[in-house]
C-alpha cells in the first residue's frame, strides 16, 4: 500500500490505482477476507476511487463527483459535499446537487477518458489519461492530461473532451 502510495505522489497515478486493486485481489485469496492487510488495501482503494472535483467558484472544497446527468447531455453532473476532511468524512453532513459540467475543475490525479477530440488530436479519442493540471488563464479553459505508459505527449484538452472514469479498465499491454 505504501509503495501504490508512493506511485500516486509521483503522479503514477493509473499504476498506482491499478496496484492497490490487484494486492486487493492477491491478498484477498491469500490472507482472506477479514485480515488486516486486505482492509487497508480496501480502505486505500475506497479513498483513491473517490473522484474529487472541485467548484470553480470556491477553490477551497472539494466534492465528490457522483455521476453524469444524462438528461442534460452530459453537461450537468451530481457531487456531493463539501468534504470537509477527507480521511474522516461525515457523508451525514454533505448535500447532494446537481450542477453545470463546465462549473467544476477536475482533481489532479483523476482519471478521464478523451472524446471528441478534433484535428490532430483525433487518434487520442478514447484514450485513457489522468489530470495533470488546469490552466484557468487559457481561453478556452483547458486541462493538461498525461497518458499511461508515456505513450503519447501529454497535451491541453477542453472540459467538453473528458470524462471521468469511475472505474478503471484493465491495462492494455
Amino acid at each position: 500500500v505504501n509503495y501504490a502510495n508512493r506511485m500516486m505522489e509521483a503522479d503514477l497515478w493509473l499504476e498506482g490505482e491499478r496496484l492497490l486493486l490487484r494486492l486487493n485481489s492477491i491478498s484477498r485469496r491469500v490472507l482472506g477476507v477479514y485480515h488486516d492487510t486486505r482492509t487497508y488495501v480496501e480502505a486505500a482503494i475506497a479513498f483513491y476511487k473517490t473522484r474529487r472535483v472541485m467548484v470553480k467558484s470556491e477553490n477551497a472544497h472539494q466534492y465528490e463527483f457522483l455521476n453524469y446527468d444524462n438528461s442534460d447531455y452530459g453537461h450537468k453532473c451530481v457531487i456531493k459535499g463539501p468534504i470537509v476532511d477527507a480521511v474522516n468524512r461525515d457523508t451525514k453532513q454533505e448535500k447532494v446537487q446537481s450542477i453545470n459540467f463546465d462549473d467544476l475543475r477536475i482533481i489532479l490525479g483523476t482519471p478521464v477518458v478523451l472524446r471528441g477530440m478534433d484535428k490532430g488530436l483525433r487518434h487520442l479519442s478514447g484514450k485513457l489519461a489522468v489530470i495533470l493540471e488546469w490552466n484557468d488563464e487559457a481561453d478556452p479553459f483547458t486541462y493538461q492530461v498525461a497518458f499511461e505508459g508515456n505513450r503519447y505527449e501529454p497535451c491541453n484538452v477542453e472540459p467538453k473532451n473528458v470524462r471521468i472514469v469511475f472505474d478503471l479498465p484493465p491495462k492494455r499491454h
